[in-house]
């Protein structure tokens, strides 16, 4: 081998990838290096079934977050070695079967956990259908509780995402449907998930109105749910914050925070009216 730094990975079918581990490799002509490439005992262990309890060969066990999938031997049995302490969520698959996702909690380096995963043909679904009535472009962010936010186009009403594991419990979303702002805070992730989220952008009919003499103070909006309305509206073009003289229109009624220097103000918006808030 040439010398310089050097990735070692152990892999084993039923075990899967783990993590590389870094070896240097001397200048020294004839010099051999030895490494154990042994690595910390089984976190989560267990076997795949189908429907009539029977072990399932080569079926992919997927780990959320982040962790190599594994396969399962011909005894339907898989490892996953070496996680660290902390939540995560497990799947089978097999063909074009899955298992639900499976939570499982390691409280430190020796806890081993044994999960029995069982693919079927009508898993619950990971997508998110969000339906914005007589609403037609746009385009709605949505965020899982601890996660990232996505963007998702509207089309004909409907934005849909399939979400990533690990699910969390809660999630929100904001849409901008044909010029208006839909807002919502967090709600459980598991009934919108088997119902889809229902808005309605024509409820959004308040305004607010930043008054006050001409200065360079920059306004950040935040609105029901929590909503930064300044980042999210840079995908349409404006500015993450407001100005003095500007008109946020076509909200939802509610309670929004405005932040300014060392000032803060809270306004409640009502329907068909506008709030004025005066910048000093």
């Amino acid at each position: 081998m040439l010398p310089g730094e050097w990735n070692v990975t152990l892999w084993s079918e039923t075990g899967g990838m783990q993590e590389p581990r870094e070896i240097t490799v001397p200048d020294a002509p004839g010099e051999e290096i030895v490494f154990d490439v042994r690595y910390g005992g089984v976190s989560v262990e267990g076997t795949v079934v189908d429907a009539e309890g029977q072990p399932v060969a080569h079926a992919t066990v997927d780990i959320f977050p982040g962790r190599q999938a594994v396969v399962t031997g011909r005894d339907g049995r898989y490892e996953i070695r070496d996680l660290a302490p902390g939540a995560y969520q497990l799947r089978a698959r097999f063909q074009h079967s899955r298992s639900d996702l499976v939570d499982v909690a390691l409280r430190d380096y020796n806890d081993v956990q044994s999960v029995q995963l069982q693919p079927r043909n009508d898993p619950s679904d990971d997508e998110l259908v969000i339906r914005l009535a007589g609403a037609d472009a746009g385009f709605c962010f949505v965020e899982m509780e601890g996660a990232g936010q996505r963007t998702v186009r509207i089309d004909r009403g409907v934005a849909s995402t399939q979400l990533t594991p690990p699910l969390t419990d809660r999630v929100r979303v904001a849409c901008q449907a044909d010029g208006r702002w839909v807002l919502t805070g967090w709600q459980p992730l598991e009934p919108a998930l088997e119902r889809g989220v229902d808005l309605d952008p024509f409820e959004s009919e308040s305004s607010i109105v930043l008054t006050g003499e001409p200065s360079t103070a920059a306004v950040q909006v935040t609105g029901p749910g929590g909503w930064d309305l300044g980042s999210l509206r840079i995908w349409f073009g404006g500015a993450t914050v407001f100005e003095v003289g500007e008109t946020i229109s076509n909200l939802p009624e509610g309670e929004y925070t405005l932040r300014w220097g060392d000032q803060v103000r809270t306004v409640w918006t009502q329907r068909r009216r506008a709030a004025e808030v005066e910048i000093e």
